[in-house]
Order: structure tokens, then sequence, then C-alpha cells
């Protein structure tokens, strides 16, 4: 068993997918379609996490059709997910995708301070 990290995936992100899809004028992967780009992060993260690894997922898990997200999680062969919910997860909830998920955890940051240097 391994346990690994990723983070940011943002699967259905159509506004990130790619510059066919995105009004962006950069910052987005070179994806033409948003199914290509999830079927991509899916095949690479199944190739290296394997059933019963530990995948942690440090935010931004799926953005929009948050109807797909049952979807998308059920394409990981991972079956021990832990999810850190990221400002574009609100939808993961305890109660309506707690079910995919073996642990949700919340992170609010109230402020950040700048320290001066030394």
């Amino acid at each position: 068993m391994n346990i690994w990290f990723t983070s940011d995936t943002h699967a259905n992100h159509a506004g990130i997918s790619g510059p066919e899809l995105s009004k962006w004028k950069s910052g987005y992967r070179t994806f033409k379609t948003v199914q290509e780009m999830n079927d991509c992060m899916v095949e690479t993260i199944n190739k290296y996490v394997k059933e019963d690894d530990i995948l942690y997922h440090l935010g931004d898990f799926c953005f929009g059709s948050h109807n797909k997200t049952p979807i998308y999680r059920n394409s990981l062969i991972c079956r021990n997910i832990n999810i850190l919910r990221g400002n574009h997860d609100e939808h993961i909830d305890l109660y309506k995708y707690r079910y995919l998920f073996s642990s949700i955890f919340f992170c609010q940051i109230r402020s950040i301070i700048k320290l001066p240097q030394a």
C-alpha cells in the first residue's frame, strides 16, 4: 500500500481544460474537450494509485457540473480517497457526497499575515 497526494484536478472545468474551450488568455491546459481532460486525469491517477492505496486530494477535486462528481470519483479505482475541500468543492459536503470519500476535511483560513523579512 502506498500513500499518494494530489490536488487541483478541477474535473469538468471547461475554463481550465484548453484554449478551444477557455475564455482565458492563459493558464489553461492543452485538451480539446473536457472529457479528454477528465479521461487523461483518470488514466494517469489509476496508472499510479492502486485500489488499496490511500489518496489525499488537497482541494478542487471537481468544478462545475457537480452532478458529475460521482461519475468522476467512481472512475478512480482507489477505494480510499480522503479529500480536503478546496474553494471549488463547496458541493462536497458531509451529506450529499459523503459516501464517495473515506473522509472529508474542511479548512478555513481567516487571515493571511505577511511576516517581516529578517
